[in-house]
């Protein structure tokens, strides 16, 4: 059922204004899937409760901006994927604030930018209903229908910088939208305010549930995030921090062929410990090591290198150039569930070489002059958004498997270990069950891992995976995590490295080029700091 809203559009502006201009506190709004950031901005629009047979069923919707972008928080009303639909949801904007130009759908006048979700055409090679595409005015100035291909260009979320999270199963997304061109000229939204829709469709393309119109007003203007300093190098470890590591996935033969790159930033990164998920199967550990740059170590005699066994196409890697490496038996190769197979029901997803290989994992135990660090490294199989792929029970089989491995390793006489890093990619798009189960018990202490959740220099999304080269249907999102042991470290830092992050001045110190990260993997790495938590002094006891 949709709702039916019978305000006209000046009513709703008023009524907006005054909720947008009392006391609304200019405030930075994160896309990372957390949403306490939004607390104490008002409602753009409060949907009700009208879908109950929809896959979707609108709610609140809250709006912010800044200079560089305009955001939108959006109740779904039920826990989905929003790229992978049963359904299309569309947000639709009136961006230049003029009814008469753009063409009218859903009865928005004046549309001339619409987001799709989950979109019933195909974008960049991918199927019908799957992704994200856009389409926006060809001609800004001319007034259309719908339809009209001449007035109406395709395009995908890169070409108007949308970004939205979580990239998993949420009732809740949060998402942004450039108001600048990506050649930096003027974007959309630069009026002094705009009007927005949200509408979402069956399968068979009928309206099943819409919020709004609603009016934004852009006023007054915020002052976007501060980047990077340029006094401070971003890329500095703090003074506190004895301990760098550098997660990364390295995209397979992309380390073989574009080396010269990984080694730039890596040099840049100075980590300690280095943990690489999906590299290529065809390799050696000193093969490896002559990959990596060459950085000071403590001993002198350079990178000590671990290359996983299993995994098939795509291994793991750890290397340290700040304590010896002992390889853990229980974690040089995981097996899957002997029943995953039959679960599988025939089916092989596209990337998955089957269970004969083992599990793309990795773990190690570092000597360190303060402890024992168990460390471990995965990548976890892609694809499949939604919560009832073969891709998702793959996933959840791996991230259990890895994680009752670790527990095993810690209590059966290869552990006394005193801390614990778990990393890699997670791929997380259908559900983040693969997440809780790889942070679930695995601490020292019996507790939960933390999740470091970094974000990433500019402090604009949680991002580690960009499909901007090639898989343009996909948008960034958090693909890569680092989980730690709270209970014996403590985290001064953690960012996700993007080069087109950095200041020019930084980039030209640490040797790098703005497109380095682009050009290196699909994927960015972590980057966490870490310094090793005092334990309490045991009580002394009273003499009799």
């Amino acid at each position: 059922m949709i709702s039916k809203s019978l305000w006209t559009v000046p009513a709703i502006f008023a009524t907006v204004l005054a909720a947008t201009s009392a006391g609304r506190e200019p405030r930075p709004i994160v896309i990372d899937g957390r949403f306490g950031d939004w607390a104490g901005l008002p409602a753009a629009w409060d949907d009700p409760v009208d879908a109950r047979g929809s896959a979707v069923d609108l709610g609140l919707i809250k709006a912010g901006h800044d200079e560089d972008a305009i955001f939108l928080l959006i109740d779904l009303g039920r826990s989905v994927n929003a790229e992978a639909l049963a359904g299309t949801l569309s947000l639709l904007f009136d961006a230049d604030a003029k009814p008469e130009t753009g063409w009218s759908e859903a009865g928005l006048m004046g549309s001339d930018l619409v987001v799709d979700l989950s979109p019933p055409y195909g974008v960049g090679g991918a199927p019908p209903g799957l992704g994200v595409g856009v389409r926006r005015g060809a001609h800004p100035d001319r007034t259309g229908v719908a339809g009209s291909s001449a007035l109406i260009e395709r395009v995908d979320g890169y070409d108007v910088g949308f970004v939205y999270a979580p990239k998993y199963r949420s009732r809740w997304i949060e998402l942004r939208l450039d108001r600048r061109s990506p050649s930096g000229g003027t974007g959309p939204f630069r009026a002094e305010s705009y009007t927005a829709k949200v509408v979402f469709r069956g399968p068979r393309g009928e309206p099943l549930d819409e919020a709004g119109p609603f009016v934004y007003d852009l006023r007054p203007d915020v002052p976007r995030r501060a980047r990077p300093a340029g006094e401070s190098d971003p890329l500095a470890r703090p003074p506190d921090a004895p301990l760098r590591v550098m997660s990364w996935n390295v995209s397979g033969r992309n380390l073989l062929e574009r080396t010269d790159v990984f080694r730039r930033l890596i040099s840049a990164a100075r980590p300690d410990l280095l943990l690489l998920d999906e590299a290529p199967a065809d390799l050696s550990p000193g093969e490896i090591r002559a990959l990596l740059p060459a950085l000071p170590t403590k001993e002198g005699s350079g990178w000590e290198v671990i290359y996983g066994q299993a995994g098939g196409r795509q291994r793991g890697v750890i290397a340290s150039r700040v304590g010896r490496l002992t390889p853990l038996p229980r974690l040089e190769r995981v097996e899957y569930p002997r029943d995953l197979t039959e679960r599988l029901e025939g089916t092989r997803p596209l990337g998955f070489g089957g269970t004969d290989d083992g599990i793309p994992t990795l773990g190690a135990v570092v000597e360190l002059p303060e402890g024992r660090l168990l460390v471990s490294t995965s990548d976890l199989q892609c694809c499949g958004n939604g919560s009832d792929t073969p891709e998702e029970l793959i996933r959840l089989a791996e991230a259990e498997s890895i994680g009752t491995a670790i527990r095993k390793a810690m209590s059966g006489g290869e552990g006394g270990v005193d801390a614990v890093l778990v990393t890699g990619d997670f791929n997380l798009v259908g559900s983040r069950r693969p997440l809780d189960l790889l942070l679930r018990g695995l601490d020292t202490d019996g507790s939960n891992l933390t999740d470091a959740h970094p974000l990433d220099l500019a402090a604009l999304t949680d991002a580690t995976w960009s499909g901007a080269r090639a898989v343009r249907a996909f948008t960034p999102g958090r693909l890569d995590c680092f989980l730690y042991s709270d209970s014996a470290l403590r985290l001064e830092q953690a960012f996700v490295l993007s080069t087109g992050d950095l200041p020019a001045r930084w980039l030209q110190a640490h040797g790098l080029r703005a497109d380095d990260s682009d050009h290196a993997s699909d994927h960015r790495p972590i980057v966490a700091d870490l310094s090793w938590i005092e334990p309490e002094p045991e009580p002394r006891r009273r003499r009799p």
